[in-house]
Formats: structure tokens, C-alpha cells, sequence
């Protein structure tokens, strides 16, 4: 498991919703309860580790960081 897997989950997720909530708002409520449990589990699995991932540092000599530790 990784922060960028994190990522694509939460932000498809939500994409998924939204063009399921076009065809049903049954199935919009059950997706989106579904990948809320699914990133609760995933970072209750990542709770623990320090991960630490800079993307990008173009801008101004200013880094793009992601973290998660015990604090976040």
C-alpha cells in the first residue's frame, strides 16, 4: 500500500460516485459508503507506518509533499 494508491482511490472514488449518482441515488449511497469503509481500512492498515512522498518540486524550489504519520 502506498499514499499514491491512497490517492487514485479517494479521488476515483469520488469521480465513480458522482457518474453513478447520474444513473441512481441508491447506488450512488451504497458506492460511496463503500469507499469511505474501503479508505478507513486502508488507513487503519497504513496507521503506523511513516510514509513520507515528495512529488514535485518545480515551483519556486518548493516541494510537493505527502505524509502520513502517526499524528495526520
Amino acid at each position: 500500500m502506498s499514499l499514491e494508491l491512497l490517492l487514485i482511490i479517494a479521488f476515483g472514488g469520488a469521480f465513480l460516485t458522482y457518474l453513478l449518482g447520474k444513473i441512481s441515488s441508491g447506488l450512488r449511497d451504497f458506492f460511496a459508503v463503500f469507499i469511505s469503509l474501503t479508505l478507513v481500512a486502508i488507513i487503519a492498515f497504513l496507521y503506523g507506518q511513516p510514509l513520507h512522498k515528495a512529488f514535485y518540486s518545480g515551483f519556486l524550489g518548493l516541494p510537493l509533499v505527502l505524509r502520513l504519520n502517526m499524528l495526520s
